[in-house]
């Protein structure tokens, strides 16, 4: 096993002033705010989770959304008290991928008389998709949580993390699917069923969660928690193979381009693992980070460089790191105009690095009234500003979780603007440097009055 040090790295993305800590919002603010969206690999499309008003919502549910036609699908729902992760579009654009809580047995079925009641997906005629037969494997016993046939992992690491199990006497477990589904919401299946051991804070925070696919679309990514512990795992989507590669990962693990290596961030160790997907290699980087609570906890710490050579992360002072996986080396990339470098991504096209600038690292003062999206070239550090784009009226709840396009061309911001309630509306907002749309999407879920 590899072990290599590296100077301080930060994780924590830029973050806006006028976004309140996740601590304190809602469980609607966090599934219409601050779940990621999940891009089409031809930046034509989203998936995304919505969530109608309210302090308890009475729904969770999965939508596509074509932004030039404004054309929806209802892709997958749950009411009462299930929930439903952010999704992942595979990278050849055939299936989203996402986690599923089914609700209570008792909390099924819920009617409601008032006339906008949120509709189920099967109260649509002609718009519930095909279930493939459940292939996936029965779910596991509490005392027996780690399931993978195929461990990577040292057999001592579970054997520890199932006697913390076993030493506590009032377990909480629930169920967790592993489900794919296809974008135009006709066929969807379920390739696992996961014992997760943890409470109701555990089921509330699959909302900014999600699975992560391989290059090659062949193998999917995926988290399990085991209270205080979690390991990353993977299963091959043809065979139903299972591998378990990372213990103690956080929620999104990333892979590289290469599909070589899947890397995460262990919060309590402040450090960054990247380990070799067949198991040969695993390397541990010690940082020494400050992460404060009102840290965006859905926001990706780590992605990787197009050459899967460096691993690249953000610290609070907007300053990106690109440590070297080989040697353990950091290099440091600044933004020349003094600016943050925000929600960056690699672009799909030309494997630039795009960002938003524009942005405080501090929380004094008004909110930036305007952010540019910016593309910086990895080599050379030369950045270009691609376009400016004003804020639009939020409510005091505020904005949420920025979003880049694959190809670098489209802003996405999930926002609560203000509106006629005091809670205001949830809504995407676009830009493309020439126009800005804006769509509410609490009314995706209402049915039209009678």
């Amino acid at each position: 096993m590899n072990t290599q040090e590296v100077k301080t790295v930060g994780c924590r993305k830029a973050w806006i002033a006028f976004v309140a800590a996740s601590s304190c919002l809602l469980i609607y603010v966090m599934a219409c705010v601050m779940s990621p969206p999940g891009w089409s690999p031809d930046s034509s499309k989203i998936a995304v989770l919505v969530s109608p008003p309210g302090d308890e919502p009475e729904m969770f549910a999965i939508f596509t959304y074509d932004i030039r036609t404004g054309e929806r699908v209802l892709l997958d729902e749950v009411k009462a008290d299930g929930v439903l992760s952010a999704p992942a579009w595979s990278p050849d654009g055939k299936w989203i991928a996402y986690y599923k809580v089914e609700p209570s047995p008792s909390e099924q079925v819920r009617p409601s008389s008032e006339p906008n009641a949120a509709l189920s997906i099967g109260e649509q005629p002609g718009n519930t998709p095909e279930d493939k037969p459940d292939r996936s494997a029965p779910s596991t016993p509490a005392e027996q949580p780690f399931s993978e046939e195929n461990q990577m992992l040292p057999s001592f690491m579970f054997e520890l993390a199932e006697e913390r199990v076993k030493d506590k006497n009032d377990v909480e477990t629930f169920d967790v699917k592993l489900v794919i589904a296809t974008p135009d919401g006709k066929e969807r299946e379920t390739l696992q069923v996961m014992k997760w051991v943890g409470g109701d804070d555990d089921r509330g925070s699959m909302v900014f969660m999600r699975p992560t696919w391989s290059p090659d679309c062949k193998r999917l990514f995926y988290v399990r928690a085991i209270e205080d512990e979690s390991y990353t795992a993977s299963i091959d989507i043809a065979t139903g193979t299972t591998y378990a590669h990372l213990l103690g990962a956080t929620s999104n693990p990333v892979v590289s381009p290469d599909g070589k290596w899947v890397a995460s961030y262990l919060e309590d160790e402040d450090t960054l693992v990247a380990s070799r997907i067949d198991g040969s290699v695993c390397k541990y980087f010690k940082l020494d980070l400050e992460i404060g609570d009102d840290r965006p906890p859905m926001l990706d710490i780590t992605f990787w460089s197009p050459d899967s050579r460096k691993i690249l992360a953000v610290d609070k002072d907007s300053v990106l790191h690109s440590i070297d996986i080989a040697s353990g080396q950091t290099e440091f990339y600044e933004n020349p105009d003094a600016n943050s470098i925000a929600f960056p991504t690699i672009s799909s096209t030309d494997k630039k690095l795009y960002y938003l600038g524009g942005f405080r690292t501090d929380e004094e003062g008004p909110p930036p009234q305007t952010i540019s999206l910016k593309r910086m070239d990895l080599q050379g550090k030369r950045t270009r500003t691609i376009f400016t784009f004003r804020m639009p009226e939020l409510s005091d709840k505020g904005g949420g979780v920025f979003s880049i396009s694959p190809n670098g061309k489209i802003v996405l911001l999930r926002a609560i603007i203000k509106g006629e309630s005091a809670e205001g509306k949830s809504a995407l907002i676009f830009w493309d440097g020439k126009t800005q749309k804006i769509i509410q999407t609490d009314r995706w879920l209402l049915k039209p009055p009678l």
